[in-house]
C-alpha cells in the first residue's frame, strides 16, 4: 500500500502556505475588480484554478486535525480539490495550445467556459462521488479502508491509485506532452526575431510560465509514489504542494516587459535600450498574463 504523504507541519510550512494563500487571495480579488466584466474564457479558467488551488491549499494545510466523518469530509473536499486545480490546469493546456497551433485570437464570449467546467469540475465530482459510494458499500469491511483515521485522505491503495493518482498521472503526462509541444511551437516562430539579441531570454521565460501553468511541477508526484519512503523526497513533495500558490500568481505576473521595468530600476543611468525592448515585446510570444494565451 502507498501511504499518504504524512503532514507534519512546521515553522516554514505555515509560512510557505501563508505566502501561497495570500497571493492567491490577493490576485483573485485583483483579478475581479480590475476586469470581471471583459474577463474571457482564459481569464475565467486561471480565476477558477486559483480558487480550486486556494480551497485546496487549506484543505492540505489542516489535513491532521478533524476525526470520524469530519475527517472524511475533508478528505473528500481535498480529493475534488487537488483533482479541480490539476484539470482546470489541463483545460489551461488544451486552450493555450489550441491558440499556439491554430494562431487565432481569444473569443470574446464565455460559452467555451462552460464546457471547461464540466470538464474540469465535473470528472473531478464523478472521481468523489465513485470514492463516497465505494466507502458506503465497504464500510463494514475491516479490510477495505477507503478512508484514514489519522490522517484526512485516502487510504486503500486501489482507491488511492484508481480514483487519485492515475487520473493525476494521466492529466500530468498529458499536460507534460503538451507544454513539450507548446513550447517547440513557440521557439520555431521566434526563430522569424533572429535580430533580436534577448530572444533566448523570452525562450527561458516561456518555458517557465508555460512549466508552471500546465502544472508540470506534480512530475515529482511520480517520484515521491515510487519511493513513498524517502524523507527528502516527502520533503521536496510537501514545499512544492505549498508554494503553488506562489508559483502560478508569479507567472502570471512575470512578462518581458516586466522584467525590464525592473531592470532599469537598478540602474543608475537612463536605459539605452529602452527601442529594443520596445521592438521586442513585438516579438515576444509569452504574455501569458493573466492567462497564458500565445499570441
Amino acid at each position: 500500500m502507498i501511504p499518504a504523504p504524512r503532514i507534519q507541519l512546521k515553522d516554514y510550512d505555515y509560512v510557505l502556505l501563508s505566502l501561497s494563500l495570500l497571493c492567491i487571495l490577493v490576485y483573485s480579488v485583483y483579478m475581479v475588480i480590475t476586469g470581471w466584466k471583459t474577463m474571457k474564457t482564459p481569464e475565467l479558467m486561471m480565476l477558477s484554478l486559483l480558487i480550486s488551488l486556494f480551497g485546496a491549499l487549506i484543505t492540505f494545510s489542516v489535513a491532521n486535525l478533524p476525526s470520524g466523518i469530519g475527517c472524511r469530509v475533508l478528505a473528500a473536499m481535498q480529493q475534488f480539490l487537488f483533482l479541480s486545480s490539476l484539470f482546470w490546469s489541463s483545460a489551461i493546456g488544451i486552450n493555450i495550445t489550441h491558440s499556439i497551433f491554430t494562431i487565432r485570437s481569444v473569443s470574446t464570449t464565455r460559452k467555451k467556459y462552460f464546457f471547461y467546467c464540466i470538464y474540469s469540475l465535473g470528472v473531478p465530482l464523478l472521481l468523489v462521488l465513485i470514492t463516497y459510494g465505494l466507502s458506503v458499500a465497504h464500510q463494514d469491511n475491516p479490510d477495505f479502508k477507503v478512508y484514514r483515521e489519522t490522517f484526512c485522505f485516502l487510504q486503500q491503495s486501489e482507491v488511492l491509485y484508481g480514483l487519485f493518482l492515475v487520473p493525476i498521472y494521466l492529466v500530468v503526462g498529458s499536460n507534460l506532452i503538451l507544454c513539450i509541444l507548446c513550447m517547440v511551437r513557440v521557439q520555431r516562430s521566434m526563430s522569424i526575431a533572429s535580430n533580436d539579441k534577448d530572444r533566448w531570454k523570452k525562450n527561458v521565460i516561456t518555458c517557465i510560465k508555460l512549466s508552471v501553468t500546465f502544472g508540470i511541477s506534480w512530475v515529482l508526484l511520480f517520484i515521491f509514489t515510487a519511493s513513498p519512503n524517502t524523507k527528502q523526497l516527502e520533503i521536496l513533495m510537501q514545499v512544492s504542494i505549498e508554494i503553488q500558490g506562489i508559483l502560478v500568481v508569479f507567472v502570471n505576473v512575470l512578462s518581458w516587459g516586466c522584467l525590464t521595468k525592473v531592470q532599469s530600476l537598478f540602474k543608475s543611468e537612463p536605459s539605452t535600450t529602452q527601442p529594443q525592448s520596445s521592438s521586442g515585446n513585438s516579438t515576444e510570444p509569452t504574455e501569458l498574463t493573466p492567462l497564458p494565451v500565445i499570441r
